[in-house]
């Protein structure tokens, strides 16, 4: 069936537009990753026909191999979107031993004119989202085949180690501090309305990072891994300089300090051996409470934080869920009571909701709502009618956020062009303009009024690929540097034949797919993304 530009699908209570690469049950969008919303799209426009897993092998991922099983996930997250967890199919049957089929009857709906054709029952090829599907994503690369690959070298096989090492040289992995401006009189937003100078703000022997402003803005609640210990713990310091005092001391991690009102007291996030939870802490240090446990298993999911205190100190706002299977939603929590509200419900084709920050007034929320381990959008919900607006439309990598300039604007984090940077954006919708003074890889921005302070954390990772040779599955000899530069080297593969090594690499100011020799030698540059990997 020849493909319309102004065709879209439509099954049960969803439509699909290919075109806007969206899909909506009724008016609600439901998110979907690149490659499951083309796996859709092949099965809606073949309603009917059953579709072999070497077919779907071949059209999604037609120059890459990958596992098996990569079909087979897939598939369930797709059925997870569609809700579709029926003992009888709904919308996508199994075929044993075979493959798959679109079971729903599928109406093909040609816009403008809104004539009405019955999707034919012909077996098409889809455009993806990418011609050239060599650079399908990083995680659809079997790691099986890799190790299967590497036994077919001679003698003893190299094996690719992926080493992270930290470059945490004084104020490049600490705090820094910059006076934040209001726009002008004229409302320009340029780097002009901006104080010039970006001072550090810690410049302490290991990690430091989240950080907050107590309420008077004269003090400072941060996260420091110290360089002789990976632990983390809460500290407190003058704003202008003094002594450090820890505030937290335990085997677990703690992260995510925030105020309470008059700053008497911090909340706090726990991950330890016997389970996650959030606690609170006087300022002053003391015995800590603790007020709930939460869901645990957070690390793979980026750099979001996970509870906020209201300037009122009625509530916390902090990330949890029910259930192992749902989403993370947001839940207003009240530190005196442990009463404990929803506020949002994400749809169920999402990681889930995260990174919150209640407004100035305490009236709003702003948070991030993760669409993938890659993907965020920014929303704020009203603390009443918990009703989510979206602000941001753009598949960026937000990742945690501040309220700047008494609640108009928000500042946040993203990795839009391949590195961490900060944007400042209207609370009411707009334009986001790029903070250029912060420099890559800025994380975690928090705000004061008092002063107009932005404070953020900046940290430069360097991941090299290191190569260990093995016999018999054990390794005989050290680890050796294979690929490595300034930037970050990371998801190394081999080639089938074992004589190039294909891997992720920002060198180039972004996240591309380079290939080189499996010695290392003359690494290629293979995509101009521009943008983070989905």
């Amino acid at each position: 069936m020849e493909q319309h530009a102004n065709q879209q699908y439509e099954f049960g209570h969803f439509r699909l537009m290919p075109n806007e690469r969206r899909l909506y049950r009724e008016n609600e969008s439901v998110a979907l990753p690149p490659k499951e919303f083309e796996l859709l799209f092949l099965l809606v426009r073949n309603a009917g026909q059953p579709m072999t897993r070497e077919d779907l092998h071949r059209t999604l991922w037609p120059h890459s191999i990958v596992e098996e099983a990569n079909l087979n996930v897939h598939i369930s997250a797709l059925r997870k979107a569609l809700a579709d967890g029926s003992t009888e199919a709904q919308f996508i049957e199994t075929l044993p031993r075979h493959g798959y089929r679109f079971v729903a009857p599928v109406t093909a709906v040609e816009l403008p004119d809104s004539i009405i054709k019955q999707v034919a029952a012909v077996p098409t090829e889809i455009k993806l989202l990418s011609d050239d599907d060599a650079v399908s994503s990083k995680s659809e690369v079997a790691p099986k085949r890799f190790w299967q690959y590497a036994r077919q070298r001679p003698a003893l096989w190299i094996a690719i180690l992926c080493v992270l090492a930290l470059t945490l040289l004084g104020s490049l992995a600490g705090l820094y501090l910059y006076l934040f401006k209001a726009p002008n009189a004229e409302g320009a937003t340029g780097n002009d309305s901006f104080a010039v100078n970006t001072l550090p703000l810690t410049t302490y022997p290991g990690r430091e990072t989240q950080s907050a402003f107590s309420p008077d803005g004269n003090q400072l609640a941060f996260v420091w891994s110290k360089e002789d210990t990976a632990n983390l713990d809460i500290y407190l310091r003058m704003v202008e300089g003094g002594n450090v005092i820890q505030l937290t001391n335990h085997a677990g991690d703690e992260s995510n300090p925030t105020w309470g009102p008059q700053g008497r007291a911090l909340a706090f996030y726990r991950s330890a051996n016997d389970g996650d939870g959030i606690f609170v802490i006087p300022a002053l240090g003391g015995t800590e409470r603790k007020l709930t446990e939460v869901s645990p298993h957070r690390t793979g999911l980026g750099p979001h934080t996970w509870l906020h205190w209201s300037s009122t100190g009625k509530w916390l706002v902090i990330t949890d869920k029910a259930t192992g299977q749902e989403p993370l939603s947001l839940y207003l929590l009240s530190p005196e009571t442990g009463e404990k509200r929803r506020l949002t419900t994400p749809p169920v084709s999402v990681i889930g909701d995260c990174s919150p920050m209640f407004s100035p007034d305490g009236s709003q929320i702003a948070f991030v709502r993760l669409l993938s381990a890659a993907a965020g959008e920014l929303f704020i919900v009203s603390v009443n009618d918990g009703e989510p607006r979206q602000l941001t439309h753009s598949g960026e990598g937000i990742s945690n956020l501040t309220w700047a300039n008494q609640g108009s604007e928000i500042v946040y984090s993203s990795r839009y062009s391949g590195k961490s940077s900060l944007f400042r954006l209207p609370a009411a919708g707009g334009r986001a303009q790029l903070l250029q003074f912060a420099g890559n890889e800025a994380q975690y921005p928090v705000y004061s009024e008092h002063g107009k302070r932005l404070a953020w954390a900046r940290n430069t990772d360097n991941t090299d690929i290191f190569q260990v040779r093995t016999k018999d599955g054990k390794a005989t000899g050290s680890a050796t540097s294979l690929i490595a530069s300034t930037a970050a080297e990371t998801s190394p593969r081999y080639s089938p034949d074992g004589k190039k090594i294909v891997f992720v690499s920002n060198r180039s100011g972004s996240d591309e797919i380079w290939v080189c020799g499996n010695g290392g030698e003359d690494p290629t540059r293979l995509t101009s993304f521009q943008g983070p990997l989905a």
